[in-house]
């Protein structure tokens, strides 16, 4: 452990004094499973000083729980740099039925990455209060379950550091796995009920603030299971803000993703996460 948070040290004091352009990643491990090693692609605001704390924007990217890869959102966490956030893009297993890999170990990796930005909150120069977690699709579905769902999570890791984050942004996501499709259900297998892994069947109260994107033309998650998500976060006295896009697909967000940044930003400058450029 020791070793661990000394090279962490060193390669964030390179990074913070060398004054990181907008486009540079530094990549860190965050978590090591029997098969591999999974790593935070982070971006740090080009005026990073190691003495300010900032906020922190955890981004996972879609791929249907079986593909993609951390390079696929590198652009929102670039742009979320430039506003003065602390920006990381979540590697994290890609379910595969040959190596025993299921959503399961997904959601643990989701909350393992929180746990570590909590637990390395001083090297990384984050305030813990002020954790927004994302991710698009697949990614989505992974973002939510941090702030939902109570079960999963790796039994050796501090588990008296919260994986829950202070705020969720949601685009096109997953929000209730089971009246998605078979795919879900076959990559689950028999590693849990799907209604554990479901958004929508957790919620409660005091779930993270909460901001929703999706298309109402969506044919790969459909749009009535994010109407039911909003009302039941609502019900349960959540905040939970939906803006759907007529005629917008899954993907791609051709037209519509600059509006969906600036969404972002006014919600982040509500909670107070970001600074409004019209100050």
């Amino acid at each position: 452990m020791k070793y661990k948070i000394v090279i962490l040290l060193i390669l964030l004091t390179s990074a913070i004094s060398c004054g990181i352009p907008d486009k540079e990643v530094v990549i860190i491990t965050y978590k090591k499973t029997f098969l591999n090693r999974l790593d935070a692609h982070i971006f740090f605001p080009n005026n990073n000083q190691s003495d300010t704390l900032r906020s922190v924007f955890i981004f996972f990217h879609g791929g249907g729980w079986g593909r993609g890869e951390p390079e696929w959102e590198y652009g929102i966490c670039r742009h979320f740099a430039s506003k003065g956030m602390v920006a990381m893009s979540i590697e994290y297993r890609l379910a595969n039925r040959l190596l025993g890999i299921t959503p399961v170990d997904l959601i643990k990796d989701a909350k393992s990455s929180v746990r570590w930005v909590r637990e390395n909150s001083e090297e990384l120069s984050i305030d813990t209060n002020m954790i927004v977690v994302g991710g698009f699709s697949a990614g989505g579905h992974l973002a939510a379950c941090t702030g939902i769902i109570d079960k999963f999570y790796e039994q050796d890791e501090n588990l008296r550091i919260s994986s829950i984050p202070n705020a969720t942004i949601l685009w096109s996501a997953c929000v209730n796995p089971v009246e998605k499709d078979s795919w879900f259900e076959k990559i689950l297998g028999n590693e849990a009920k799907m209604e554990d892994c479901s958004p929508v069947h957790n919620l409660k109260t005091n779930v993270p603030p909460t901001i929703i994107f999706h298309g109402e033309s969506d044919s790969t998650v459909k749009i009535e299971t994010i109407y039911e998500f909003t009302k039941i976060m609502q019900e349960f006295g959540n905040k939970c803000e939906l803006n759907v896009y007529k005629g917008q697909q899954h993907k791609p967000w051709t037209e519509n993703w600059k509006d969906v940044y600036n969404k972002i930003e006014i919600f982040l400058e509500e909670l107070g996460y970001i600074e409004s450029e019209n100050e």
